[in-house]
């Protein structure tokens, strides 16, 4: 619990000149093999605060795939850009896998409109919806 609270701390508390706090809800989750029984409504909430025009950090928990409560942290360096989209990778670490913590490398594709945005977390057995909400 105390290594979360600090991660949590040390993603959220930096006090950069461009930042903007997001509340993330961890969706759902599409899952390319169709014949395992995977959940893929793998509900959960985080915070992610986005540093600068391509890092951002986000801790948060969500339902996995193996129905177990998964706690993550995370830093997004998204330099690749396609019109509103970014492209680039999440890294860091989850907890509810086989091993805990495990390390985490995936790709992402993150785009935000306004006050509303999204994340794709593209693992290689899933794509990941998470949907968000700017906060002031």
């Amino acid at each position: 619990m105390f290594l979360r609270a600090l991660l949590a701390s040390v993603l959220l508390a930096a006090s950069p000149v461009y930042a903007s706090d997001y509340i993330v809800s961890t969706v759902t989750a599409y899952h390319f093999d169709r014949h395992k029984n995977y959940n893929e409504r793998n509900f959960g909430l985080g915070l992610e605060r986005q540093y600068s025009d391509t890092w951002a950090g986000s801790v948060g928990y969500y339902r996995n795939s193996y129905y177990r409560t998964t706690y993550y942290f995370f830093a997004a360096y998204t330099p690749l850009r396609l019109g509103e989209w970014r492209f680039g990778a999440f890294f860091g670490g989850v907890t509810g896998y086989e091993n805990h913590p495990s390390p985490w490398l995936t790709g992402v594709a993150t785009m935000d409109y306004g006050r509303i945005g999204l994340n794709l977390v593209l693992a290689p057995s899933a794509v990941a919806l998470q949907l968000k909400l700017r906060i002031d």
